[in-house]
């Protein structure tokens, strides 16, 4: 396999732990910025930092769906001073398989208790927010939990190597609904 620019850049910053910024345009116009942790010819996986310069958990997404990067590598780059600064270096992760949709969601249904799943239909987009039932080679069934923190009746999801454009885990706004819905038993 050929390496090219983007996957040289992503492996650059997975060896030097780097922070990278991702465009994904049809999701959002909002860069999604973060340390790749692990890259494949068909997803990225990365630990997301936000707004604040705090890490909040990790996303994966579609390399087919990155129209824009930039690696942050500049002596000079605010961005690296910032990673120095604040000392925003990953220690340790659980870091899932990320060959196809299955078995990442396998991996993390071991480890994560709530994931959310981004879909986007031509121009609809939907969340599902849950934690991972079952896994099989082309559905996940999730139990879902509402913005309200409230469990909901199990869903079952087909999925295809393009049902999804990006999963979160492990992120403050799941450990939220998480510490709100055991406020609620």
């Amino acid at each position: 396999m050929v390496e090219n620019i983007l996957d040289r850049e992503i492996n650059n910053a997975i060896n030097n732990m780097l922070f990278m910024d991702f465009l994904r345009p049809y999701m959002c116009h909002k860069m999604l910025r973060g340390i790749p942790l692990k890259n494949n010819e068909k997803f990225i996986l990365i630990k997301r930092i936000d707004d604040d310069c705090l890490f909040d958990g990790y996303s994966l997404i579609r390399k087919q769906d990155v129209t824009k990067y930039r690696l942050h590598d500049g002596e000079n780059d605010f961005t690296v001073k910032l990673q120095k600064k604040l000392n925003l270096y990953i220690d340790h992760c659980e870091c899932p398989q990320i060959n196809s949709w299955e078995l990442f969601f396998r991996d993390i249904s071991c480890f994560v208790p709530l994931v959310t799943l981004y879909r986007q239909f031509k121009k609809e987009k939907e969340a599902y927010v849950g934690e991972i039932k079952k896994v099989t080679h082309n559905r996940i069934t999730l139990k879902p939990i509402s913005p309200i923190a409230e469990w909901e009746d199990e869903q079952t999801l087909y999925f295809s190597p393009y049902s999804f454009c990006r999963i979160d885990y492990g992120d403050r706004y799941s450990k939220m609904l998480l510490k709100m819905q055991a406020g609620n038993e």
